[in-house]
């Protein structure tokens, strides 16, 4: 066979090919991506995301949107009109917005915590709906392995929480803490009022406190101000919800990388595009942390870090 014919063969074959690869970019080759406001985390999350779909080859548009007051209404009129190939949500604001009020574009969440708590999923194995996503929550065996690595003293680790929340993400916790020999000393809050006076009582059964994204706990600076002041009076290690926590007084926390998150979310929404059911792909966590550690407040409770520990982390003097 001479040479144009074999490259005509050749191109016969890899356009067949290409033919039977399924096309990111579909007929309304547009999706809309709505944070919860304006924020750098969600930037930072989105930008992965985009980077992360085009990587793929999805080539159509990607509007943005933000969720204001009074506006959730016609945004969900120009979706349920214009229909979307998908709608990536940034944040609980916006997944609540969207989420049970459209169930026929899929919906790929990020910047989430608590997903299940929350009710946007049935587990993070599979959604049981036209939704899947990233979640924001590191995995609670990780979080106990690095509190026992900075704090290798200590055997019972106290959680606030309210019942009412975040019980789903506190009662399989308990078991995690168990396989990494810690345990988990539940302590409920009913109301933010008595979150002082709560702590104040079972200051003596804990060793270090831990934190679950609890809206009762962490309601306001005021809360979070008492937990700060009362874990450095008592001297108890404090795990913070991120950087800012070990900032303002917390021993440690761990930090996720939002682009990476961001990425995540893009990779899956590839899948989605190609023909995935959303309910078919679990709930990812966050692949890349970062320790965050404030030698200050280790210095004022008493706690010698090991020197392993150290390394990769973000330290504060």
């Amino acid at each position: 066979m001479d040479r144009p014919r074999r490259l005509a063969c050749f191109s016969a074959w890899a356009l067949a090919w290409l033919l039977l690869i399924p096309q990111l970019t579909p007929a309304n080759d547009w999706l809309i991506a709505v944070k919860s406001l304006e924020a750098e985390p969600y930037e930072l999350a989105l930008q992965g995301f985009k980077a992360a779909l085009r990587k793929r080859g999805y080539e159509g548009d990607i509007q943005e949107s933000i969720i204001r007051a009074g506006g959730e209404g016609r945004l969900l009129s120009e979706i349920r009109e214009r229909r979307p190939s998908l709608i990536l949500t940034l944040g609980s604001a916006a997944t609540a917005a969207i989420h049970g009020q459209v169930k026929d574009v899929p919906v790929v969440f990020c910047m989430v915590l608590n997903p299940v708590a929350s009710g946007f999923v049935h587990s993070m194995q599979s959604s049981g709906n036209n939704v899947t996503g990233a979640s924001l929550d590191i995995p609670v065996g990780l979080q106990f392995e690095t509190l026992k690595a900075v704090v290798p003293s200590i055997k019972k680790v106290g959680v606030l929480y309210n019942p009412q929340e975040t019980e789903a993400v506190v009662r399989p916790a308990a078991k995690v803490a168990a396989d990494v020999g810690l345990e988990l000393i539940a302590i409920p809050v009913s109301a933010v009022e008595k979150l002082q006076e709560t702590l104040d009582q079972q200051r003596r059964k804990i060793d270090a406190l831990w934190s679950v994204a609890d809206s009762t706990v962490f309601s306001s600076d005021r809360s979070i101000e008492v937990l700060l002041r009362r874990t450095l009076e008592y001297r108890i290690p404090f795990m913070g919800l991120s950087p800012a926590f070990v900032k303002a007084g917390a021993l440690l926390a761990l930090a996720v990388n939002y682009p990476d998150v961001g990425a995540q979310c893009g990779e899956q929404a590839a899948q989605v595009l190609a023909g995935r059911p959303p309910a078919s792909l679990p709930i990812t966590a966050p692949r890349r942390v970062t320790l965050y550690l404030n030698l200050n407040v280790a210095r004022a409770i008493g706690v010698a870090i090991p020197p392993q520990t150290l390394e990769g982390a973000v330290v504060l003097r």
